[in-house]
């Protein structure tokens, strides 16, 4: 039986029946007070959902959810969009400062001269040497 067309906050309402008291309250409490006034009154117009109701919103969920795990990627431009997304500019170039400020492992070495790397790792251990290649771009 196809469903009838729902409403974002309907569906969404849908899902948080489906979690539960206890695992919707974390959800609910990242929600601002007008969002979660308008789930609740949709919450609140339900009454028995019909299962292949049920099981239509939380496949759609479920699809829309993976639809992102698939070819994801990284990186530092994603970093700052979702900084910057969930808790502005501002706060976004803080933290990206600091991680910044942190640096990576021999990063140091990027810059060098190869030859001069080279003739530092020329009496090293093997395991050393390896060590020191695994931080530098091919």
């Amino acid at each position: 039986m196809p469903s009838p067309t729902l409403t974002g906050p309907q569906k969404a309402a849908l899902i948080l029946l489906q979690l539960g008291r206890e695992r919707s309250a974390p959800v609910l409490r990242q929600l601002s007070d007008d969002e979660v006034e308008e789930l609740m009154t949709e919450v609140a117009r339900l009454d028995a959902v019909h299962d292949d109701v049920m099981h239509e919103v939380m496949t759609e969920f479920v699809r829309s959810a993976t639809a992102r795990l698939h070819g994801g990627k990284g990186g530092k431009s994603v970093a700052r969009a979702m900084l910057e997304e969930g808790l502005g500019k501002e706060r976004a170039d803080e933290i990206l400062a600091r991680i910044d400020s942190r640096g990576r492992p021999f990063e140091f070495l990027r810059d060098a001269d190869q030859r001069q790397v080279m003739a530092f790792l020329t009496s090293e251990h093997p395991q050393t040497i390896a060590l020191v290649l695994a931080h530098l771009t091919s």
